[in-house]
């Protein structure tokens, strides 16, 4: 008797994997179903596909709490799929001072009047300023073999009605995209960042995306807002100019 109970036990295991796998499959492909209207509503796959931008943009950083607030001019050179060239700098200090940072692949660098240094990985994160440059072509990147998608349905936050889609990839955060359910746009993206050590918590950031405006056949997102515990940085594009191609010399290490 018991031989039989184990054997109808082990019979499903076997058997689960076989059933598992369309379901999965197909999940992935209402997911990317969902990223493909995004794409077209940005301006289509052969246009985001190619993008690259320059990117002037001024932001405020705002400290809750009745803290106060910073104003910060950028220029974003951004090359799909992962070289950004940010300069910048503190409006208090525009006149002595300037911020040039630069993502080239696996490798970063920060240049500080005249000063160079390296950038550690984990300082390599896509939820500061560049975020306003990225959205369209991400979303390709994201149809990807290496990414994990699950299509959320519709998902209500704050009383509004939104298409999620949570993407999932080996060794980074998940995190869930929200688009608007009319216009099939990216509007919000929320994430929680681990905690770098025992004691710390961990971090939940949304990046919001809003006022889309067009620039030749690309819509994009002219303010963009990262909030985190704290603090809320709002950025407002002033310029939005796609190019044809971004000189390698924006992204070199001075010597």
């Amino acid at each position: 008797m018991k031989r039989c109970v184990f054997a109808l036990a082990v019979i499903p295991l076997f058997l689960l994997p076989a059933h598992a796998a369309p379901a999965l499959e197909n999940d992935q492909s209402k997911a990317e179903a969902i990223l493909d209207r995004a794409i077209r509503a940005c301006g289509g796959e052969k246009e985001v596909g190619k993008l690259q931008v320059v990117v002037k943009a001024s932001s405020t950083t705002l400290l809750t709490g009745g803290g106060a607030s910073r104003g910060t001019d950028y220029e974003i050179s951004w090359q799909s799929p992962a070289r950004i060239r940010t300069e910048y700098c503190f409006a208090a200090a525009a006149a002595n001072r300037t911020y040039i940072r630069v993502f080239d692949g696996d490798k970063a660098w920060l240049l500080l009047n005249g000063t160079v240094r390296e950038l550690a990985k984990s300082a390599q994160t896509p939820y500061g300023p560049e975020r306003a440059a990225a959205f369209g072509a991400e979303l390709i990147a994201f149809k990807g073999n290496d990414y994990r998608l699950t299509a959320l349905g519709k998902v209500k936050v704050d009383d509004q009605e939104f298409i999620g889609v949570k993407v999932a990839h080996e060794g980074d955060p998940a995190f869930t995209l929200y688009f608007d359910k009319d216009t099939n746009l990216l509007v919000k993206r929320v994430v929680t960042l681990p905690a770098p050590t025992p004691a710390a918590k961990e971090t939940e950031i949304e990046v919001r995306y809003e006022d889309y405006k067009e620039s030749g056949k690309i819509k994009y997102a002219s303010k963009v807002s990262i909030i985190r515990p704290g603090r809320t940085m709002e950025m407002n594009v002033t310029e939005f100019k796609p190019v044809e191609k971004l000189d390698d010399s924006l992204f070199k290490k001075p010597e």
